[in-house]
């Protein structure tokens, strides 16, 4: 039988058991239990930075929807007023030309009449 002095220094399996259940085993649930809080809690703020993210989005896509609808009705009523323009410009280039026309009916006219007028003297 060992003396006592030396039986004491020895640890046991039961007092490894005791030792791990009663210090060992509660600091390292704590030391889990602080990191799985700190994850936990970098999670949350990721999970509000996605909902962030894609409220955003969303919003980017129905300001580019809205954005994309505006242009084709742009493009559309540019197009309707080119043809427009082209028909009054064509409306203009034949108006002129009646004018034009009309000057040498009305100098015809007035050359016609000078010489009627000179006949009858």
């Amino acid at each position: 039988m060992p003396p006592k002095a030396a039986k004491s220094s020895f640890l046991t399996a039961d007092a490894l058991r005791e030792l791990w259940a009663d210090e060992f085993l509660p600091s390292i649930q704590k030391e889990f239990k602080a990191e799985i809080d700190k994850i936990k809690d970098e999670i949350s703020a990721l999970t509000a930075k996605c909902i962030e993210i894609e409220a955003s989005q969303t919003f980017l896509s129905k300001e580019y929807d809205n954005f994309t609808n505006s242009l084709q009705i742009t493009k559309r009523d540019v197009m309707e007023v080119s043809s427009c323009l082209k028909v009054l410009e064509d409306k203009i280039k034949s108006i002129d030309d009646l004018v034009d026309e009309q000057d040498d009916i009305q100098q015809y006219i007035r050359r016609d009449c000078q010489t009627i007028s000179r006949r009858q003297l």
